[in-house]
């Protein structure tokens, strides 16, 4: 099952995130709008402006025997010094189990310019065999601002997975390469539009999401994810989000057309804002 989802990496490919950024594709290195950003580019909880906590829990591929669980919790604490973010995902599937564990910060250089950095830990255990290993990213959220009286723009940047010191022949199991991921946000009138794109040796990944404001605290979000690579697996997302004064409520729905087979993907998240 793992080789037919990411054959160059059959590890690490779906922790982090959550209910809110799966729901838009993961087009997410550009987000303020959620904690869940901080698996995504580690400079935008800079300007996330309140303290947040978030938890996901969900089932992967419904359509198998035994499906995984994946479950992540995300935390951003705000301070004059900068935000403080943690977070901590696991993935369980009969035999096996992933997790990742971070620890960052990032900061608010200049008006438009925020900056951040994490590190990293990724580990999986299958039995009596495991391995855990470290890494590094670096991210850049810079605002645009106003380019007309409707639409406000931001760009990012994210380098990962740095001193992995690994390329694609000759990796480890369990340890992926460095990626580079570019990305914008266009936020208007209760709308935001998003779309990143991923490098990873030599394998590409494009992710877009729309979210609108449906009435009262109510979002709809739609998402699309590709992945090229020696196969591709293209992927649609759709979800709800509620938000009640400091309580906010997600759910995400995930098919893959490549691998329809393996079912839909279902994931709920709750969060709280102070």
């Amino acid at each position: 099952m793992w080789c037919a989802i990411q054959p160059a990496s059959a590890a690490f490919e779906l922790g982090g995130g959550g209910a809110y950024s799966t729901a838009l594709g993961g087009a997410f290195a550009s987000s303020v709008q959620s904690v869940e950003s901080i698996w995504f580019n580690p400079a935008p909880s800079a300007r996330i402006g309140t303290s947040r906590v978030s938890s996901t829990h969900g089932t992967l591929w419904s359509g198998l025997e035994e499906s995984p669980s994946i479950h992540s919790v995300n935390s951003a604490w705000v301070s004059k010094w900068g935000t403080l973010q943690v977070g901590y995902s696991t993935l369980r599937a009969q035999g096996w189990e992933e997790n990742e564990v971070l620890l960052g910060g990032s900061r608010v250089l200049t008006p438009r310019v925020a900056l951040g950095v994490q590190v990293q830990r990724n580990g999986w255990e299958a039995g009596r065999l495991g391995r855990n290993h470290w890494v590094g990213n670096i991210g850049v959220l810079y605002e645009a601002g106003w380019i007309t009286k409707q639409a406000y723009v931001r760009f990012s940047g994210v380098w990962a997975n740095i001193g992995s010191g690994l390329s694609s022949k000759g990796r480890r199991t369990g340890q992926r390469p460095r990626s580079v991921t570019l990305g914008m946000q266009v936020v208007g009138r209760g709308r935001v539009g998003s779309i990143d794109c991923r490098r990873e040796d030599d394998r590409w990944e494009v992710r877009a999401g729309y979210e609108s404001e449906l009435r009262d605290g109510l979002m709809a979000r739609l998402g699309a994810r590709m992945y090229l690579a020696n196969t591709v697996n293209r992927s649609g997302h759709a979800g709800l989000g509620y938000e009640w004064r400091n309580l906010r409520f997600d759910y995400a729905f995930s098919q893959s057309f490549d691998l329809g087979s393996f079912g839909a993907q279902h994931r709920f998240g709750i969060g709280y804002v102070w």
